[in-house]
């Protein structure tokens, strides 16, 4: 799920290879469109959150309407594995979207699709989590066979998570005050604007090649400032650092510089990596649960 529309992808495991795979995608649509601009984040979150508005709700429930009819389009049965990888802070409580960059906040989505389709199984995951989990246990991943790394995606907006002892984790403190800030206070996410809706290298305009310089310039410092913090926290250097998304697309017409900095640097080819990672997750968490 992205702020403009929605992917339905099968993702199966393919025991020779110990690792998950991505058939499709099967169903591709965007979101119908809202009347009302999305709510400022700050205005989503902390004590002074306002509350949803009926607009808002209702543009969710339109969204969930849709996301239902294309999975119902599907005949999943009752024991389908669901699993769902959506931007947006995840409710550790309601297991719905707390806060939304881009779209309506759904903090009963996963109750309320689940209710629709009659799934028991049904999962929800941020995308910075789902997409590391995708590069590290999808087949062809950045970060397969990876111990200790690191993932970078970005688009209109960031994503991180760390690789532990080969496991995925997300972002603590000390990492959250770090998390938009590039280089001198260089948000990523302005210094991406310029290539949103820029898909291939062959779209460049004729100021690219500057602007992948700069580009290059403040990853190099990004991917530094990173190695440093996995070592001043675990102790041992990061030994795959994924990048994947809309970053990765855009980097992959680039020739990389030969530096130490690029040795540990993987770039993604994975265009399902979020759906795969979710899938992962929910199998684990599944399992746990049935263990």
């Amino acid at each position: 799920m992205g702020g403009s529309g929605a992917r339905l992808t099968r993702v199966s495991w393919v025991p020779g290879a110990q690792a998950w795979r991505a058939e499709g995608p099967l169903v591709t649509f965007l979101w119908e469109p809202s009347n009302r601009e999305p709510t400022p984040l700050e205005d989503q979150l902390g004590e002074n959150a306002q509350p949803i508005h009926p607009e808002e709700a209702a543009h969710g429930e339109k969204r969930l309407a849709q996301l239902a009819c294309a999975i119902r389009s599907l005949e999943p049965t009752p024991a389908t594995l669901l699993a769902l990888a959506a931007p947006g802070l995840r409710d550790p409580d309601s297991g719905g979207l707390q806060a939304v960059r881009n779209g309506p906040r759904q903090p009963f989505l996963v109750r309320d699709l689940a209710a629709r389709l009659d799934q028991n199984e049904t999962y929800l995951f941020g995308d910075s989590l789902a997409g590391a989990a995708g590069e590290l246990y999808g087949l062809g991943g950045a970060l397969f066979g990876s111990t200790n790394g690191f993932y970078l995606a970005g688009g209109t907006g960031l994503a991180e998570a760390l690789i532990l002892g080969g496991e995925v984790c997300e972002l603590t403190p000390p990492w959250e005050k770090a998390l938009q800030v590039f280089e001198n206070g260089v948000n990523l996410e302005d210094l991406l604007a310029p290539y949103r809706l820029k898909r291939t290298p062959s779209a460049l305009d004729s100021n690219g090649e500057l602007r992948i310089e700069v580009l290059l310039s403040r990853l190099e410092s990004y991917v530094r400032r990173r190695q440093e913090n996995f070592i001043d926290a675990y102790g041992t250097p990061i030994d795959h650092f994924a990048i994947g998304e809309g970053l990765a697309r855009i980097l992959a017409g680039t020739t990389l510089p030969e530096a130490n900095w690029t040795q540990s640097l993987y770039l993604s080819t994975m265009h399902a990596a979020p759906a795969i990672g979710a899938v992962a997750l929910a199998s684990k968490l599944r399992e746990h649960r049935w263990s």
